[in-house]
């Protein structure tokens, strides 16, 4: 009577036998595996390149509108990128505190 034991003498992902110079999983599963691997490893990829291809899109975009622009209009826009600056920070504290209260009021409530 002999023993099984999973990624030793059998396939831990497919229970076929492993042959003797197999260890944990059968050469077929290894494969598939790495093929389920590098598959991944090429959509992340290609998601990332789509992103950068869009962000390059957008400072595209933003860069002709700038060239396009006369004196007046850049001296409009250099007093208004300060207040916009501004109104981000205001409204990124203004999300931590609230972030902050829910907080605070989950903690009373235990």
């Amino acid at each position: 009577m002999s023993f099984a034991v999973m990624g030793m003498t059998h396939c831990r992902k497919c229970g076929s036998p492993l042959s003797d110079n197999e260890w944990g999983m059968c050469t077929r599963c290894e494969k598939e595996v790495e093929e389920e691997r590098k598959k991944s490893e090429t959509e992340k990829r290609n998601r990332i390149e789509k992103l950068k291809r869009k962000e390059q899109a957008e400072k595209d975009k933003i860069l002709s509108i700038f060239y396009n622009m006369n004196e007046y209009e850049m001296k409009a826009l250099e007093e208004f990128i300060p207040q916009i600056g501004k109104e981000y920070k205001k409204k990124a504290t203004l999300e931590q505190i609230e972030k902050l209260k829910q907080e605070l009021k989950e903690l009373e409530e235990e």
